[in-house]
């Protein structure tokens, strides 16, 4: 970290002297052995003239419009599950009561057409229904008992993909019993233990692409797997971590809630059905018009972004912001799509160098920064020392700024959370950059 002198030895100290700020630990300012002021040369000293702070603020600045043409779903401060009505934002929290950012997804629709109501499944095997007033909304849960000395207890759903890679999600709570397993249609699963909060696989799962358990507190927990294919879905109950025969005690078992089934390699937020499949659309930000020319400055500059993923999704592009003129994209930060767990530069709408291929995507916070000026762009992740540089040419008519997606008009969604979006009007150090990034 480096210090410049700011208050020379000679000025007198005789007195007393107040400062408003003094930090020594990654500090702005500093004091020598001698009472001299320091300022430290590695944070900017140029104030940003756009400064989103959706995790700490948890709204949206004047300057952004949003759009979403439906309701949607999200994770309240209170660890409810709550509803944002349509063109509202989402600022969505962790079971902690962290605020994550704002909340960016695609349209997805759920194919089930009673989310909540498991007495309209297409068939219920060997169990009872208990309707009881628990769940991740504060509204009505089933109790799903298993009765009987059969084989299975589980509920059947129905409802094909045409091919297509599927995410099947249920919210489940142990009810004296612990076990949940999700099936497919090709012979196996994945085992959710709602006591540990782990994973366990049953059977052979030739289709299946992945699972995942996230607590959404008080002893809730969204159950998910992504399939290649599907035709059938069934939440069964289990007594251990394995396909098995046993016999209930008929009072035990599972708390069930929110079913969902959509075409996708990864869950999105919960979409509530009621007798009809449900489409929740896809929710845009930018920033566009004066409201876009009067922070940006053509010549150089230095957007930082901070951001995560809903999940390691590599079969499309997910943008985190966009930069674009009047007739297309011209620079901006996403992933590509085929596979590759990377995110990349772009500059009139194509990608900088191999060496902008180095960064790794993830479902962790990430830390990126890009700065430019008349002859370069560059690129840092995390504090990394390698930087991406690219010849820049001014393009001096760039008028719009997506955020949490490729373009202005929603394009390659990121599909997670932006937690800071800060543009400064100079190209900073790299020093800076490497600093603001760590």
């Amino acid at each position: 970290m480096a210090f410049t002198k700011i208050l020379p030895a000679g000025i007198s100290t005789t007195g007393t002297v107040t400062l408003e700020r003094v930090e020594t630990t990654n500090s702005i300012v500093s004091l020598g052995s001698t009472n001299q002021l320091y300022i430290n040369t590695d944070t900017p000293t140029v104030r940003p003239t756009l400064d989103l702070n959706f995790e700490r603020d948890q709204r949206l600045d004047s300057r952004i419009t949003f759009s979403r043409d439906s309701t949607a779903t999200y994770l309240g401060s209170d660890g409810l599950i709550k509803t944002a009505q349509p063109n509202i934002p989402r600022f969505e929290f962790d079971t902690d009561g962290n605020c994550l950012g704002l909340l960016i997804e695609e349209s997805r629709t759920n194919l089930i057409t009673y989310s909540e109501d498991f007495n309209n499944v297409v068939w219920i095997k060997n169990v009872n229904l208990s309707s009881v007033p628990d769940s991740p909304n504060n509204t009505n849960s089933y109790l799903v008992i298993p009765t009987g000395s059969n084989t299975t207890y589980y509920l059947n759903y129905n409802t094909t993909t045409s091919n297509s890679a599927a995410s099947l999600s249920i919210y489940a709570k142990a009810g004296g019993y612990d076990k949940l397993l999700l099936w497919s249609n090709q012979g196996g699963g994945y085992g959710f233990n709602l006591s540990t909060g782990q994973t366990f696989s049953v059977g052979n799962i030739t289709d299946s692409l992945g699972a995942s358990i996230e607590s959404v507190g008080n002893g809730w927990y969204r159950c998910s797997i992504t399939v290649s294919s599907f035709s059938r879905y069934n939440p069964y109950i289990l007594n251990s971590e394995t396909y098995e025969t046993w016999t209930p005690d008929g009072t035990s078992g599972i708390y069930l809630w929110g079913a969902q089934l959509e075409v996708g390699s990864f869950p999105t937020s919960y979409i509530p059905t009621s007798g009809s499949a449900v489409t929740r659309s896809a929710d845009f930000a930018k920033i566009t018009g004066t409201n876009f020319t009067d922070f940006y400055n053509q010549t150089e500059g230095t957007i930082f972004f901070r951001y995560k993923n809903l999940s390691l999704d590599t079969s499309t592009i997910r943008g985190v912001w966009g930069l674009e003129n009047s007739s297309a994209p011209v620079s901006g930060v996403r992933s590509p799509q085929s596979g590759s767990l990377r995110i990349r530069l772009l500059y009139n709408n194509n990608f900088s160098p191999a060496a902008s291929n180095l960064f790794f995507i993830s479902t962790d916070y990430q830390n990126g920064i890009v700065s430019y000026n008349q002859t370069e762009n560059r690129l840092m992740m995390n504090g990394t020392s390698d930087f991406v540089s690219a010849t820049h040419t001014n393009d001096n008519d760039i008028i719009a700024m997506s955020i949490g997606s490729r373009t202005t008009n929603g394009d390659s969604p990121l599909g997670g959370h932006i937690s800071h979006l800060t543009y400064y009007p100079q190209r900073l150090s790299n020093a800076q950059l490497q600093n603001l990034t760590s």
